[in-house]
C-alpha cells in the first residue's frame, strides 16, 4: 500500500474515534440529566410536603392523590411519575415522608432535601 492509503486509514481511525467518544459523552450527559430530574421531582414533592406538615400539624392522606391537598397553596401540579414513569412512592421513615423515585435512575428526598440520588 502506498501512503496515501495509510495516511486515509489513519485519519478513519482518528475521526472514528473521536465520534465515538463524543457519541459516549452524550449518552452520559442524558442519563445524568434524567438522574437529575427524578432527583428534583423528588425534592419538590418532599418540599410541598414538609411545608403541608408545618401548616397542619401532620401530613395529608399519603395513599391517595395529593393534588387537592398541595394544589395550588404548595405546588402547580404534583409530580406523580420519575423520568421513567415509574410511580413516585412516599413512605413514612419514622416521623418524616420520604419520596422515593424507583426507576432507573432513582433517587429519594426526605425532610426537603435531597437524602440519596444515585450516582451521576
Amino acid at each position: 500500500m502506498n501512503w496515501k492509503v495509510w495516511l486515509a486509514l489513519s485519519i478513519g481511525v482518528v475521526v472514528g474515534f473521536g465520534v465515538c467518544v463524543c457519541a459516549q459523552e452524550l449518552v452520559e450527559a442524558k442519563r445524568r440529566s434524567w438522574a437529575k430530574r427524578s432527583a428534583a421531582e423528588c425534592l419538590v414533592l418532599s418540599d410541598a410536603l414538609e411545608k403541608y406538615r408545618a401548616d397542619h400539624g401532620h401530613y395529608p392522606p399519603l395513599d391517595g392523590d395529593l393534588t387537592p391537598y398541595l394544589t395550588p397553596q404548595y405546588l402547580q401540579w404534583v409530580p406523580k411519575q420519575d423520568t421513567h414513569a415509574q410511580p413516585l412512592v412516599i413512605a413514612l421513615r419514622g416521623n418524616r415522608a420520604a419520596v422515593i423515585a424507583i426507576g432507573a435512575y432513582g433517587a429519594m428526598a426526605e425532610g426537603g432535601a435531597v437524602v440519596r440520588p444515585k450516582s451521576y
